[in-house]
């Protein structure tokens, strides 16, 4: 069903590089820097996580945890259109 859903592709050895070098300077753990590095390389803006490091900027990309108390202000104006 997420196949059907989104769009996916498969990770290329540009995808792994870049994220070993993530891991290696910012002190990721291998896979979420090849998730943080393949969101920037398709053009992410944001991405949200509870467990990475919040407020990290990573060729345009932010990372923002959803559950920080204010929310992130890229969320905010998210949160302020849900229905009460």
């Amino acid at each position: 069903e997420w196949q059907d859903a989104f769009d996916i592709r498969p990770a290329t050895q540009d995808d792994f590089s870049g994220a070993f070098r993530l891991a290696r300077d910012h002190e990721f753990q291998v896979w979420d820097a090849l998730i943080v590095n393949v969101a920037a390389s398709d053009g992410c803006d944001l991405l949200l996580s509870e467990d990475m490091h919040e407020g990290f900027r990573y060729r345009g990309l932010t990372i923002v945890n959803p559950f920080s108390k204010p929310p992130h202000r890229q969320l905010k104006p998210l949160f302020d259109a849900l229905p009460e």
